[in-house]
Protein backbone atom coordinates (compact mmCIF):
# COMPACT_ATOMS: atom_id res chain seq x y z
CA UNK A 1 0.00 0.00 0.00
CA UNK A 2 1.14 3.59 -1.03
CA UNK A 3 2.91 5.68 2.31
CA UNK A 4 0.03 7.81 3.82
CA UNK A 5 -2.85 5.64 2.32
CA UNK A 6 -4.98 4.79 5.44
CA UNK A 7 -5.93 1.52 5.89
CA UNK A 8 -9.83 0.94 6.94
CA UNK A 9 -10.61 -1.17 9.87
CA UNK A 10 -11.06 -4.93 9.55
CA UNK A 11 -15.01 -5.60 9.93
CA UNK A 12 -16.53 -7.92 11.69
CA UNK A 13 -18.51 -10.61 10.73
CA UNK A 14 -20.93 -13.42 11.19
CA UNK A 15 -20.44 -17.02 10.08
CA UNK A 16 -23.01 -19.53 10.00
CA UNK A 17 -22.50 -23.13 9.62
CA UNK A 18 -24.98 -25.69 9.16
CA UNK A 19 -24.52 -29.39 10.08
CA UNK A 20 -22.73 -27.56 12.95
CA UNK A 21 -23.36 -30.37 15.20
CA UNK A 22 -21.51 -32.95 13.55
CA UNK A 23 -17.65 -33.70 13.32
CA UNK A 24 -16.99 -32.09 10.81
CA UNK A 25 -18.97 -28.75 11.59
CA UNK A 26 -17.61 -28.62 14.76
CA UNK A 27 -14.11 -29.28 13.92
CA UNK A 28 -14.30 -26.17 11.17
CA UNK A 29 -15.83 -24.08 13.94
CA UNK A 30 -13.04 -24.30 16.47
CA UNK A 31 -10.21 -23.44 13.42
CA UNK A 32 -12.00 -20.77 12.64
CA UNK A 33 -12.22 -19.44 16.35
CA UNK A 34 -8.17 -20.05 16.46
CA UNK A 35 -7.74 -18.16 13.24
CA UNK A 36 -9.74 -15.14 14.39
CA UNK A 37 -10.66 -14.07 10.74
CA UNK A 38 -11.42 -14.57 7.45
CA UNK A 39 -10.38 -12.81 3.97
CA UNK A 40 -13.39 -10.88 2.96
CA UNK A 41 -14.28 -9.78 -0.54
CA UNK A 42 -11.37 -7.19 -1.35
CA UNK A 43 -8.76 -9.54 0.49
CA UNK A 44 -8.68 -7.73 3.89
CA UNK A 45 -8.76 -9.38 6.76
CA UNK A 46 -12.44 -9.11 8.47
CA UNK A 47 -12.66 -10.48 12.17
CA UNK A 48 -15.02 -13.36 12.95
CA UNK A 49 -17.92 -11.74 15.59
CA UNK A 50 -20.09 -14.96 15.85
CA UNK A 51 -20.40 -18.61 14.92
CA UNK A 52 -23.83 -19.83 14.41
CA UNK A 53 -23.78 -23.61 14.31
CA UNK A 54 -26.86 -24.85 12.79
CA UNK A 55 -28.19 -28.73 12.84
CA UNK A 56 -30.68 -31.08 13.98
CA UNK A 57 -28.97 -31.35 17.47
CA UNK A 58 -27.14 -29.09 19.42
CA UNK A 59 -23.11 -28.27 19.21
CA UNK A 60 -21.12 -29.44 21.96
CA UNK A 61 -18.42 -26.18 22.02
CA UNK A 62 -18.60 -23.54 24.68
CA UNK A 63 -17.43 -20.50 23.34
CA UNK A 64 -19.29 -17.14 23.98
CA UNK A 65 -18.66 -16.24 20.42
CA UNK A 66 -20.95 -19.49 19.12
CA UNK A 67 -24.52 -20.26 19.36
CA UNK A 68 -25.79 -23.66 18.44
CA UNK A 69 -29.13 -23.65 17.38
CA UNK A 70 -30.53 -26.77 16.98
CA UNK A 71 -34.36 -27.71 15.46
CA UNK A 72 -36.19 -30.66 15.66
Amino acid sequence: EPRGVPVPPARDVNVLITGGADFLGQRLARHLLDRGSLAGPDGRPERIRRIVLADTAPAAIEDPRVTSLAAG
